[in-house]
């Protein structure tokens, strides 16, 4: 099957329905397509029997690309994955010039929610206000009992913050799934950069500017997680550690607050050839320093 050259438009005070809902869908290209306005969701990969319904999901090698999403009140790509696991999805050269429109604290929003293995590049996500992400990870459960998006890549991306991200929910991009691949990409204007809860990221060739609270927070869950070749400028804390083995290679802390941060959790860290230049601290590391901490190289450590 494929659905190319559309433009998908909700009809004025819409209060529900997608731009385009599927579910087992499988060996199909969908390009060249555009939603206006304030759907639901832009696609959902969702259920078409309603409650009914106990498969969410299952797409499987299927392609999107070329997008352009403007005003979703909640996710622009939305994939739920109950019970199955979407297989071979690839997504690549996609707008979302505004979403999360009705986002709050009890219905958060994500530009690309992602469940399943997935690869998606060439992202420009615009807007990011509080309650909302630009790209996150999904764990496995939650409400939907869903399949997380574990050993997903992506690469290629731009976020930038709207006028609303005031708060920590305001965040470029979420890894709640493990050995997920986030590279080649920038983050401006949000409170956290990328934030990491789950085992085994790596994160490479990543730059996050102005950062209010933190540009690389690694909370309780990241361990192993590593840092190659990544920026963090101009923000509160550059690189904030809060879980063991994690290990940060070539990176910059810039004109932040804080350039380095460590809690007593953050053993086994590892920070090689790193600069820490003009932040307020450099460093802040807990007495006694965490166990198996190691530097090599670093500039003002």
């Amino acid at each position: 099957m494929t659905v190319s050259g559309i433009t998908f438009k909700a009809r004025a005070g819409q209060t529900k329905g997608h731009g385009i809902r599927l579910s087992n869908v499988d060996e199909s290209l969908f390009e060249a397509l555009t939603f206006e306005g304030e759907f639901g969701y832009g696609i959902a990969f969702r259920c078409l029997q309603g409650a009914r319904c106990t498969t969410n999901g299952r797409i499987t090698y299927t392609v999107f690309r070329d997008l352009i999403f403007d005003g979703s009140k909640y996710d622009a790509i939305d994939m739920k994955s109950d019970n199955t696991t979407n297989r071979g999805v690839m997504i690549s050269n996609v707008i979302v010039k505004s979403f999360g429109v009705d986002a709050t604290s009890s219905q958060d929003a994500a530009a690309i929610d992602i469940r399943g293995k997935v690869i998606a590049n060439n992202l420009f996500i615009d807007r990011v206000n509080d309650h909302t992400t630009g790209i996150r990870f999904r764990a496995t459960g939650g409400t939907h009992s869903s399949t997380g998006g574990h050993k997903s890549i992506v690469s290629g991306f731009i976020i930038e913050g709207g006028s609303s991200c005031t708060a920590d929910t305001c965040v470029g991009a979420k890894i709640n799934a493990n050995d997920v691949k986030l590279a080649n990409g920038y983050t401006e204007d949000v409170n956290i950069g990328v934030h990491v809860s789950d085992k085994n990221a790596l994160i490479s060739n990543v730059v996050v500017r102005n950062a209010d609270t933190v540009g690389f927070r690694l909370t309780n869950g990241a361990k192993s997680a590593r840092l190659v070749n990544v920026e963090a400028i101009g923000g509160g804390v550059g690189f904030q550690v809060e879980d063991r083995r994690v290990s940060v290679l070539n990176c910059l802390a810039e004109s932040n607050t804080t350039g380095v941060k460590l809690t007593a959790a953050a053993t086994d860290f590892k920070i090689v050839s790193c600069v820490l230049d003009g932040n307020t601290t450099q460093k802040s590391v807990p007495s006694p320093s965490p166990s198996g901490l190691e530097e090599f190289g670093t500039v003002n450590w």
